[in-house]
């Protein structure tokens, strides 16, 4: 498994903002997109360069935070934790765009990470992305033994904001990370 570049807290720590202050999570726009690209296909992933890479992540036991009851001796984490920037998942198995939907994991409890690089072109598809805004959205589905949330397709909208989470088109070839 690649090293981590997250530290495991080892104290509980107070929000930076109260949570009813804080500002609102970034929605996707309401404007209707101008363009879709499916990036659970190969030619939908080649558009932005990804190469999804893939890897189970693991419930382990560590030690108690610090300021926990006395009672407490360990929790639990997960890892690796693929939500860190910098991680190195170089030695993730690669996983075609079009085995993105299959199942993985050993089912009961699983959780499993996805990630890739996207790379937003001049052109999408014969589509000019000058001035457009990319929204990654999600497919998500679940029956009763399998859920999942997958970054699933690019929405392209002519609309021109700033919010964080969103990905605003910049100048050609620059790198974004999923």
């Amino acid at each position: 498994m690649p090293a981590n570049n997250r530290t495991r807290p080892t104290a509980s720590v107070l929000p930076t903002t109260p949570p009813l202050l804080a500002p609102p999570l970034p929605v996707a726009p309401l404007v209707p997109p101008v363009h879709v690209v499916d990036l659970m296909t190969n030619a939908g992933s080649a558009v932005f360069g990804a190469q999804w890479r893939g890897m189970e992540a693991k419930i382990v036991e560590c030690t108690a935070l610090t300021d926990s009851m006395p009672e407490f001796k360990t929790t639990y984490d997960v890892e690796p934790y693929a939500g860190v920037s910098g991680l190195d998942d170089s030695d993730w198995p690669v996983i075609p765009a079009t085995e993105l939907g299959a199942r993985r994991g050993g089912g009961m409890i699983s959780f499993f990470w996805y990630r890739t690089k996207l790379t937003i072109p001049v052109d999408a598809q014969g589509f000019d992305t000058a001035g457009a805004m990319a929204v990654p959205t999600a497919a998500s589905g679940a029956s009763p033994r399998k859920s999942h949330h997958r970054l699933q397709t690019v929405r392209i909208t002519r609309e021109k904001r700033s919010a964080t989470g969103i990905i605003m088109r910049k100048p050609a070839r620059e790198t974004y990370a999923a």
